[in-house]
């Protein structure tokens, strides 16, 4: 009976247990349901705040992209230097019925006239950050260099040399940065081609280098960075313009690092591997045959894009009477040849070189040696009128620049002599005899 008894006084123990364990479950469920509500309703509460701020947020995106998007204009008019770009900005976003994107890549391209002659502009830029800091970069860079390609095409403001407008332009968009004190840079290459000549001057300011696509073969055209990003504080004295000469059918391409820092795979753990070759763009160049979208195509088959994505194509396609690469190759040339036979014979005299230059007028050659024979003779207004007809044959010549700045010093022109003079410093600030002209000059 005692056995009998303990069990029954368990079985209540534990039957009594059971009902006060399924009543505080009870008592959980309701209240947990209360809480579930309560956090569900938390919840949904804090997402409409976040979809309210999205919305916010990509309607200061879509105001952006108005902002920055009629700045970025393909305006180059000029039927012998063509442009064309693709700007892919990294961050794509939806605001109601519209979809965009917005980043820091900028391009522009645009025709003016400076000192008589007719130039193709073309610029591409990368502001430093993501998305709406980018574009805000990209906002700035193109307010400022618009403002003073409007100035450029006033006529009072066209009798400038190209290398100093890239100058101007490049100081223009340095202040603006410096203001910013190094929470805004931005990277850059910036040129000017003359449409008749195929004459290029460009500067780089710690952009991409500059890829020049001739004869199936693409391969860069720099490979040391003088100036630092746009907004670097005292840069302004390393500034300096590089010049090229153009060739018929020469392509130039300039981009953003987004054409290099692609995603080419995943690493053992998981990582994406992004590419580290530098020479991989010339590959994709080659195998896009120096088309634009063939070359996006090619990099796209080999990785994806991390970044913001920008490539600008030019193009020189001269008619056919002028050809810049032959200015030199004055071998087979028959007044190469009357020069050497006079030169051997002692004869080389002005009043015969006159004769020959009439004879060939587009001869770089003779009118070189009649300027320097002038000189020779002190008549340096002579010397000045063949040095500026050479200047049209060879606006690439260094030493054309510093003969005009030397005689226009001369005959006391020093106004004409410091343009010139100042114009080479801008190309070769190292030149020794140009730096004791202009010193003489001032």
């Amino acid at each position: 009976y005692a056995f009998i008894f303990f069990i029954l006084s368990l079985a209540t123990i534990l039957a009594n247990k059971f009902v006060r364990l399924n009543e505080e479950v009870e008592e959980l469920n309701v209240s947990l349901e209360k809480k579930v509500e309560e956090r569900t309703k938390e919840l949904n509460q804090t997402l409409g705040e976040v979809q309210a701020l999205k919305v916010q947020q990509d309607g200061d995106y879509f105001l952006t992209s108005l902002l920055v998007e009629p700045l970025q204009i393909n305006n180059n008019k000029s039927d012998k230097v063509n442009t064309e770009f693709i700007t892919e900005q990294k961050k794509k976003f939806h605001f109601r019925t519209y979809s965009s994107q917005i980043g820091g890549d900028i391009c522009v391209t645009d025709t003016i006239v400076l000192d008589g002659r007719e130039y193709s502009v073309f610029v591409n830029a990368d502001a430093m950050g993501k998305s709406i800091q980018g574009a805000g970069g990209a906002l700035v860079f193109g307010v400022v260099f618009n403002a003073g390609l409007i100035r450029s095409k006033i006529m009072k403001n066209q009798k400038v040399f190209p290398e100093v407008w890239l100058r101007e332009r490049f100081l223009d968009l340095q202040n603006v940065f410096l203001s910013f004190e190094g929470s805004m840079y931005i990277s850059i290459c910036m040129g000017l081609i003359d449409t008749e000549t195929g004459f290029m001057c460009y500067f780089n300011a710690e952009h991409p280098w500059t890829i020049l696509y001739r004869d199936k073969k693409a391969s860069f055209m720099e490979h040391k960075s003088y100036l630092k990003k746009i907004g670097t504080p005292e840069q302004e004295d390393n500034f300096f313009v590089r010049i090229f000469q153009l060739q018929q059918g020469d392509i130039i391409f300039t981009g953003s690092d987004g054409k290099d820092d692609i995603v080419i795979g995943k690493s053992v753990s998981g990582d994406d591997v992004i590419n580290e070759d530098e020479e991989e763009i010339l590959r994709r160049v080659e195998e896009g045959h120096g088309d634009l979208s063939g070359v996006k195509e090619s990099i796209q088959k080999h990785g994806s894009f991390m970044d913001d994505f920008s490539l600008l194509r030019v193009t020189f396609k001269d008619d056919g009477e002028f050809h810049a690469e032959n200015i030199h190759e004055v071998t087979t040339d028959p007044a190469h040849e009357e020069i050497l036979k006079l030169s051997k014979e002692k004869k080389l005299t002005i009043q015969r070189v006159e004769k020959l230059a009439k004879e060939f007028p587009d001869s770089a050659e003779i009118l070189g040696i009649l300027a320097d024979l002038y000189s020779t003779a002190g008549d340096f207004k002579s010397s000045i009128s063949c040095l500026e007809r050479l200047f049209v044959l060879s606006p690439s010549s260094n030493e054309t620049i510093y003969k005009m700045s030397f005689a226009f010093q001369m005959i006391g022109k020093h106004s004409e002599a410091a343009d010139w003079g100042e114009r080479l410093f801008l190309r070769e600030p190292r030149h020794y005899l140009n730096l004791l002209n202009l010193a003489r000059v001032y």
